[in-house]
């Protein structure tokens, strides 16, 4: 059985650092548990200076030929579109063209690993896609360790280098490693293995964001995969000594990678993103990410963005944006809001950004146009 107890008086630590806590139970029935050995428990509660901007890293087990797969398309898609600023989605894909031999390995090594589709949770455990709301309001206010930065450049025979940083919250002690994603969106393929097998067409197994409207073998020519992961660097347990044994609170530590990306990718719908790795557990305790495609992105042919009014303190509306993905990014690279948009214009709420230089994105196919818009 067990029993809640509250703390009548509260205990107040002022002081950064590690407490040591002892609980017990006392006066307990003797004539049914005679040992006392069992009693006391002792934990630690450690006292931070800052408590870490989170990310929830979701990296999803997908490919082509998984008819089951198209959930996890629907709900990742959904849960970044309601989370964009909080919510890491890697599309780690098997058996098709868009495979990365040393992730999918890595994935398929985890414990209770049985097969697609299937979602990890910060490499905390397997869930289903269709459970990835759930899993986000249950793990969204864990501790993350450190804030993550990325410092993310581009030369003309397109040479990234990554330096990627954390400031860390608390005193760690073992084997804390950084990795770094490479992922696209918007990976569009004309062979036959790009097209997207359905199980969900004809409504027979439910509803599926639209995919039960769609046939069972989706043609290539009409599909667009998201969150690809198209590298990961340091490997899939992080890069060793990227990361010092012993780390104090509020240091920051710094790792550089480096990766040349293939001329087949389209530089303007990449992303790096970093992620905190505890090699001990696996887990990966934290994530950032970093939009690459505003290094050098191409803007629409002969087409500008129109949106008022700028400077806005409430709303920037935009037009002409008609079946395109449109966004709003801060001058750190961060995508702020993010919409799909089926009508002419779109109007987005700014009162509740912080104030400054901002960037409107419009993703029409391979076609990306941006335009600078001032929030009051």
């Amino acid at each position: 059985a067990s029993v809640e107890f509250e703390m009548t008086e509260p205990l107040i630590l002022t002081e950064n650092g590690v407490y040591p806590v002892s609980i017990w139970i006392s006066e307990v029935n003797d004539t049914v548990d005679q040992n006392t050995a069992n009693d006391t428990v002792n934990i630690t509660i450690q006292v931070v200076p800052f408590f870490p901007e989170r990310k929830l890293v979701i990296e999803e087990l997908t490919g082509t030929w998984c008819g089951w797969c198209v959930r996890g398309i629907v709900f990742m898609d959904s849960i970044y579109n309601v989370n964009p600023t909080t919510v890491i989605p890697i599309a780690v894909h098997g058996s098709d063209p868009m495979q990365v031999d040393s992730y999918i390995a890595g994935i398929q090594s985890f414990p209770g690993f049985g097969g697609f589709p299937a979602t990890i949770i910060e490499r905390k455990f397997l869930s289903d896609p269709i459970s990835v709301f759930d899993d986000y309001d249950a793990n969204i206010d864990a501790f993350g360790g450190a804030n993550l930065n990325l410092d993310v450049t581009i030369d003309v025979n397109r040479n990234l280098t990554a330096s990627v940083s954390a400031t860390f919250a608390a005193t760690l002690n073992g084997d804390y490693r950084f990795a770094l994603v490479i992922t696209e969106d918007s990976v569009h393929g004309s062979t036959p293995d790009y097209g997207q097998t359905n199980y969900y067409s004809g409504g027979a197994n439910g509803p599926m964001g639209g995919f039960e409207n769609l046939p069972d073998h989706i043609p290539a020519d009409d599909m667009y995969y998201n969150f690809v992961a198209r590298a990961i660097l340091g490997g899939f347990t992080g890069q060793e000594n990227s990361l010092p044994v012993n780390i104090e609170v509020n240091s920051t530590h710094t790792y550089t990678f480096n990766y040349t990306i293939p001329a087949e990718y389209n530089i303007d719908e990449l992303k790096a993103i970093v992620l905190l790795i505890d090699n001990q557990t696996g887990e990966v305790m934290n994530g950032n990410d970093f939009n690459i495609g505003w290094l050098g992105i191409s803007e629409f042919e002969g087409s500008n963005i129109e949106m008022y009014p700028n400077p806005a303190s409430q709303v920037v509306n935009v037009s002409d944006v008609k079946n395109s993905n449109v966004q709003l990014v801060n001058i750190m690279g961060q995508v702020v809001y993010s919409t799909k948009c089926l009508q002419d214009n779109a109007q987005i709420n700014v009162s509740s950004y912080t104030p400054g230089i901002y960037f409107v994105r419009i993703i029409k196919g391979q076609k990306v146009g941006t335009g600078k818009v001032v929030i009051k």
